[in-house]
């Protein structure tokens, strides 16, 4: 009889591992909160019910840009590694300015499980036009000027969005200052870095 429980609760369990879903994560985009995130939550645990749902509340509305997205990542990645390195593997869905950092926690926490990453509208190759948002930090630049404050030690620490800044039209400074977004497309390839910059040496001068 004993044995026959045993038997039976050990199959419920593995029952449960193999058929329950991964737990999904969300994270919100930029000047955003993750309420922003609860319907997509809703939709997904109405398809899939009994998802476990992590949606991340931290670095919120004027947080997710006074905020450098270094010190963003780091922050993020103490309070959510029980999830990241879930045995079952997770999944990810990801906003804006989120789907950023999401793409960093991927290429920097050595032993996640993510299994599938999904970026909604994040700016993978950086960002470079005027925004309201950007209108209203900087309104006395126009666009073709923001390098000027863009590219400087003291906003990129301070200030999300210089973190991916791409202006096409000054990419020696680009690669200077900007060290978030250069690492992730460039950091892990040394010689492509160099490249680049070389190039945009070539063109800038």
């Amino acid at each position: 009889m004993r044995l026959r429980l045993l038997l039976i609760t050990f199959f419920e369990i593995l029952f449960i591992r193999v058929w329950s879903y991964k737990p999904v994560v969300l994270l919100h985009g930029v000047l955003s909160a993750h309420e922003e995130m609860e319907a997509l939550g809703e939709m997904i645990t109405k398809s899939h019910p009994g998802t476990e749902i992590h949606n991340i509340a931290s670095y919120e509305n004027d947080n997710s840009v006074d905020i450098s997205l270094w010190n963003q990542l780091h922050g993020i990645v103490e309070k959510m590694r029980p999830v990241l390195t879930h045995p079952d593997g997770v999944h990810m869905v990801c906003h804006s300015q989120g789907g950023l950092l999401c793409r960093a926690m991927i290429e920097t926490v050595t032993n996640h499980t993510i299994h599938n990453f999904v970026s909604l509208s994040a700016p993978m190759l950086g960002q470079f036009g005027l925004t309201d948002y950007i209108r209203i930090a900087f309104p006395n630049f126009a666009e073709d000027h923001l390098y000027l404050v863009m590219y400087t030690k003291e906003t990129q620490e301070h200030f999300a969005v210089s973190n991916y800044w791409h202006d096409p039209f000054h990419l020696k400074d680009y690669f200077e200052y900007c060290n978030f977004l250069t690492s992730l497309n460039y950091g892990h390839q040394p010689g492509l870095w160099l490249f680049a910059y070389s190039i945009s040496c070539f063109f800038d001068t």
